[in-house]
């Protein structure tokens, strides 16, 4: 309607109402455009929103991982010694050695030799949404933060999944059995080789450990409650199970510390 308009005033030379209507059809534009960007900012800052109360889970989900990590890190190296020195002796008969009254939880029929967990490290959401933009509107510093972080992470995922099979292979010295000369090397070989990747996974998780401290956790009472007592109980349990080379994990915000208590 508007563009009919401007034509009649074309041909009746009515210049004054046509440059009018031009500043109307501009101003209309630049109107629907401004509106159009002002949705898309509501949209952005409300998709943020959602994706940081996603992370958050993950966020302390790897804290405990790691806490959990640098927990077992000293009765790893203590039993990893052990197998070594056994190994390295002469004898044809091999004598069993299974981590007498450790349970790693994941249910295997044969016994552990060696004190792990197996964890998820979380990171798809954080690259997900990385992808997707959704984090543009994150302060740049804290986005960097946030991105080595969970991209460390993933890397934990993936070294976890050669130490796991490592001590899958590493379940036979469990067993009283014949050992060849070559048999010991054989696995002495696999120790050393479970212990580098261990070492890796202990590393990454004081990288870690330090990345998340300074990011921030939410002050959240039920997440805070949750890991109390998962805490609790797995605090008790492998104390039990491995004895005074165990370290006690101690999570910051159970314990009055807010320095690792922020809102994002």
């Amino acid at each position: 309607m508007i563009f009919r308009r401007i034509k009649a005033h074309v041909a009746k030379e009515d210049w004054f109402a046509v440059i009018l209507d031009f500043f109307i059809v501009v101003a209309g534009v630049g109107m629907a455009l401004m509106a159009e960007q002002w949705i898309g900012g509501r949209h952005a800052r409300s998709d943020l929103a959602q994706a940081k109360i996603a992370i958050r889970g993950d966020l302390y989900d790897n804290y405990f991982n790691v806490k959990e990590r640098i927990s077992l890190a000293e009765c790893r190296k203590v039993r990893t010694r052990e197998l070594a020195h056994a190994l390295s002796q002469p004898d044809a008969q091999w004598t069993g050695m299974p981590l007498i009254g450790y349970a790693d939880g994941i249910a295997s029929v044969f016994p552990p030799v060696l004190p792990a967990t197996y964890r998820q490290w979380g990171s798809r959401i954080w690259d997900a949404e990385f992808q997707n933009g959704t984090f543009n509107g994150m302060d740049q510093e804290r986005k960097q933060a946030m991105d080595s972080m969970f991209s460390m992470a993933k890397y934990m995922n993936v070294i976890q999944a050669k130490v796991y099979d490592t001590q899958a292979r590493l379940r036979v010295l469990a067993l009283t059995t014949d050992m060849t000369t070559s048999d010991r090397i054989k696995y002495y070989e696999l120790l050393t080789y479970h212990d580098g990747q261990s070492s890796l996974i202990e590393l990454g998780s004081q990288q870690i450990m330090l990345q998340i401290e300074g990011i921030g956790l939410d002050d959240d009472k039920a997440i805070h409650a949750q890991y109390s007592d998962l805490v609790t109980r797995f605090n008790t349990g492998q104390s039990e199970q491995l004895g005074e080379c165990y370290t006690p994990i101690v999570l910051p915000f159970l314990e009055g510390n807010n320095e690792v208590k922020v809102t994002p």
